[in-house]
């Protein structure tokens, strides 16, 4: 007998310690449950959501009171929804009245409608997961007890920086047509004022950042700690997320790029929101890489050129290259040349230059650079060793003899007029030597009967040797060797009228005009 009390007292206490329970459940449930409002929650007169399709219209709407919501946090003066609220609930009293006195109402309920894109006309999408209980309905008015109605919703606001504002709707239904009215509406701020820099310079974005420093300061209309960082760089090509961490003023995180590299001139966007829906974008521009440019590429290194750069430090050597080459360096993004260097990386370049065979070529690499230490992409030089060449650079004018010479009545020679000349172009090492030929057709008539001139083309040395005839013959006109400081000759400097290419005429002539040519051969010869 005993037994049995004792046993009956245990199961009298299980009882006890169930409803307490129950009873400690309901309270929490209960009390986790707040009255929403704050600078951040309105209570319009009733009237369609935006974006919902029109419908049956009312001339009476509910009164709405009771508004509550779990998982609240207390800011802008009252009780917000935050991403962790699961049920929002309210209660309707009164009555909904049709315009249409012939229309009747099957149900009536309520949702909760989330904003897409951030365009609050567009069409609307419920944040309820699952359907809230709806009471039947019938005829053109419906009238709620006395007592009112209370409706709880079961919502996923999880990706609430996506969804605001929020409407909290009763809706009615009449035949296949469902309609949303606002009861409140649950709106955010885009306040909020993220901020980004290079973590270690303090500065703006280059491609050397390897860690960008988000943040955004406390200002009191919202609070920046805990919220969330997203993070797109590139162009949108990768994205990193972060959370805000607390400091006295300012919440701040930062971005460890790991692999990614930023390309000068994209875009990286910083997306801030909080656990309200708050949020606000912060978007800049990395600075692009310094430019580098040049005439050309490709440079020879002539005798000269060696006996000038072999002993030069590698400072002069760079500087003879960027100007042979003419490069330059400017800022990638105001094109100035202020603050731009021309390096290169390669060492002992005098060395590297004039150590090469003729014929043989070597590659130099040189960038562009500015305050900061960005480097432009890299422009590579092909400098090729050159034994120089010989060559005539110019033969101008012509070697005119006028237009109104007299046929003499002895042989007679003339000197040319006019503004001729020949200049021989040498580049080859010091002391070399040369000599030019020339060598000359028969003077003919140029219209009317074919004559041939009775005289010829001679060169006089000046020397007192005598003439020697041009007419088909290759004769010695000047030689000499390479100066140093000079790779010009102009041969016909000193030219007179006793000396250089004369003009013979014996008095068999013919009158007429005469003209032909004059060949010239430059050789490389002693």
């Amino acid at each position: 007998m005993c037994l049995k009390d004792k046993r009956l007292i245990v199961w009298l206490l299980s009882m006890v310690m169930f409803i307490g329970g129950l009873m400690l459940w309901s309270q929490s449930a209960q009390a986790a449950m707040a009255t929403l409002g704050g600078t951040y929650y309105s209570t319009p007169i009733p009237s369609r959501v935006p974006g919902t399709d029109l419908g049956s219209s009312v001339t009476t709407n509910p009164t709405v009171s009771n508004i509550k919501a779990d998982g609240t946090v207390s800011n802008g003066g009252g009780n917000r929804v935050t991403s962790s609220t699961t049920s929002i609930s309210f209660m309707l009293k009164g009555s909904i009245k049709l315009s249409d006195s012939k229309a009747s109402l099957k149900s009536v309920g309520i949702d909760v409608l989330a904003t897409v894109g951030g365009d609050k006309s567009a069409a609307k999408k419920s944040v309820l997961t699952k359907a809230a209980t709806e009471t039947s309905a019938s005829g053109a008015s419906f009238t709620f007890p006395t007592s009112g109605t209370t409706y709880t919703a079961s919502v996923d606001l999880s990706s609430i920086e996506d969804d605001m504002p929020l409407y909290i709707a009763y809706k009615f239904t009449t035949g296949t047509e469902t309609n949303y009215y606002c009861v409140a509406i649950l709106s955010n701020t885009t306040a909020m004022n993220p901020q980004l820099a290079d973590a270690s310079t303090g500065d703006s974005l280059t491609n050397q950042t390897t860690h960008i420093l988000a943040g955004d300061q406390n200002d009191g209309s919202y609070s920046a700690n805990g919220s969330k960082a997203v993070l797109t760089v590139n162009d949108g090509a990768k994205t990193f997320t972060s959370t805000f961490g607390t400091t006295s003023s300012y919440a701040t995180t930062v971005f460890d790029l790991g692999d990614t590299k930023l390309i000068g001139g994209s875009t990286v966007k910083l997306r801030e929101s909080n656990q309200f829906g708050d949020y606000g974008t912060y978007t800049t521009t990395v600075k692009k890489d310094p430019a580098i440019t040049s005439d050309t590429d490709k440079l020879s290194v002539l005798p000269d050129d060696v006996s000038e750069l072999k002993d030069m430090s590698d400072s002069d050597v760079l500087a003879w290259l960027i100007k042979k080459a003419n490069v330059v360096g400017k800022d990638g993004d105001t094109g100035s040349t202020d603050g731009i260097d021309i390096k290169s990386a390669t060492t002992d370049l005098a060395s590297k230059l004039t150590g090469l065979a003729n014929g043989d070529s070597t590659t130099i690499d040189l960038y562009a650079i500015n305050a900061s230490g960005i480097k432009s992409t890299t422009l590579t030089l092909t400098v090729t060793k050159n034994a120089g060449s010989l060559s005539l650079s110019g033969v101008t004018g012509n070697l005119d003899f006028g237009s109104k010479l007299e046929i003499p009545t002895k042989t007679t020679t003339f000197a040319p007029s006019g503004d001729w000349g020949v200049t021989v172009d040498d580049t080859r090492t010091v002391g070399a030597s040369w000599k030019l030929m020339a060598t000359a057709t028969p003077l003919t008539t140029t219209s009317g009967t074919a004559h041939t001139l009775a005289g010829d083309l001679v060169y006089r040395a000046g020397d007192g040797s005598a003439d020697q005839v041009l007419t088909d013959k290759s004769v010695e006109v000047a030689n000499g060797q390479r100066q140093s400081g000079s790779t010009t000759t102009k041969v016909t400097t000193d030219w007179t009228s006793s000396k250089g290419i004369l003009l013979k005429v014996a008095p068999s002539t013919y009158a007429g005009d005469y003209s032909g040519e004059v060949d010239w051969t430059l050789q490389d010869a002693p």
